[in-house]
């Protein structure tokens, strides 16, 4: 059996912004998104989501430039330099704007071997109206939502 060693401070804070899973309930769907802060604005899809959060596929070449190959790593860094606050999520050609935290990083998934994956939680979660604008109905019952 190994030592366990301390982990390092700079890796700490790093995974400390990539941690959670999901509360609601995904479904999948395709918007283009927009991810922006003060800084900078990157291209995404979303992969899926629910009332609570999204999973994006980041595909803009701009913020993808340099990164080798599809290591996981250079990615998180690159999503941490620049959304370590944070991030405005606007939908489908600015239909609604939420305010989103980072939860993690990952890649791969169903038709995206391999591409990174950025996982975001909505600061409060979707209103039956905001899951219309975005193309998801509000079921009678509960909170969760279907694909329209």
């Amino acid at each position: 059996m190994g030592k366990r060693r301390a982990m390092p401070a700079a890796e700490r804070e790093l995974r400390s912004h990539f941690r959670g899973r999901r509360a609601g309930r995904r479904f999948t769907l395709d918007l283009k998104v927009e991810l922006t802060n003060r800084k900078i604005a990157v291209r995404a899809r979303t992969v899926d989501i629910s009332r609570s959060g999204a999973l994006f596929l980041v595909d803009d070449p701009r913020f993808l430039a340099d990164l080798p190959g599809t290591a996981l790593d250079p990615f998180t860094n690159r999503v941490l330099n620049h959304f370590a606050e944070g991030l405005t999520a606007h939908f489908a050609g600015d239909v609604l704007r939420r305010r989103m935290e980072i939860v993690r990083t990952t890649s791969g998934g169903l038709g995206s071997v391999g591409q990174p994956l950025l996982a975001c939680r909505f600061t409060h979660p979707l209103t039956p109206r905001e899951c219309k604008l975005v193309g998801l109905r509000p079921q009678a019952a509960g909170t969760d939502i279907n694909v329209r």
